[in-house]
């Protein structure tokens, strides 16, 4: 069991994790790690962004079969009509919805959740944009499973609370790995 975190420590240890030289793969995985103690997630997927576009530019998982589920996520992203898309989110005042808040508590509204969710046993979902600088540079697909409480209003407001440091850190390192290239 993992213990639960106040919003303030778990910004704190988010804080003094990113300030560490990280490679993609270790800030995605330990902010996984971190952000689940405060807001539990059955499972994430982070993407790193072009800030141009709102593209995915990678990808990493925790707990979601990425080699199955990856090619359905991108079609349902870029071609099904669907709630809280990331380009609709990037430009939304609080970049951050819920699919229960945005499908009024009826998730079988959403295309993504008949064909990603619900067959592989998920329910709520939380999607996040992390921007800085009205930059968008990474995104964060948290789900939780069938029957567990949906994500609260307190959860949007961390994510909302916590984006812009999030953001300065995949920033950091997307920066850093073209100047090493």
């Amino acid at each position: 069991m993992i213990e639960r975190w106040t919003a303030d420590r778990t910004e704190r240890e988010v804080a003094r994790f990113v300030q560490q030289s990280l490679a993609l793969d270790e800030l995605s995985h330990g902010l996984a790690a971190r952000l689940s103690k405060h807001v539990p997630m059955a499972a994430s997927c982070w993407h790193t962004m072009d800030p141009a576009t709102v593209i995915f530019t990678t990808g990493y998982t925790e707990g979601f079969d990425q080699e199955s589920g990856f090619p359905l996520l991108v079609e349902n992203e870029f071609f099904v009509p669907d709630v809280n898309k990331f380009r609709w989110l990037a430009r939304q005042r609080r970049p951050v919805g819920t699919l229960h808040q945005a499908t009024g508590g009826r998730p079988d509204r959403s295309p993504r959740y008949a064909t990603l969710s619900k067959p592989y046993g998920y329910g709520d979902e939380i999607r996040a944009v992390f921007r800085v600088g009205g930059s968008s540079w990474a995104a964060v697909i948290g789900a939780r499973h069938a029957g567990d409480k949906t994500f609260s209003a307190a959860d949007i407001d961390f994510f909302a609370r916590i984006g812009p440091l999030v953001a300065a850190a995949y920033r950091r390192v997307l920066i850093s790995r073209h100047a090493e290239m």
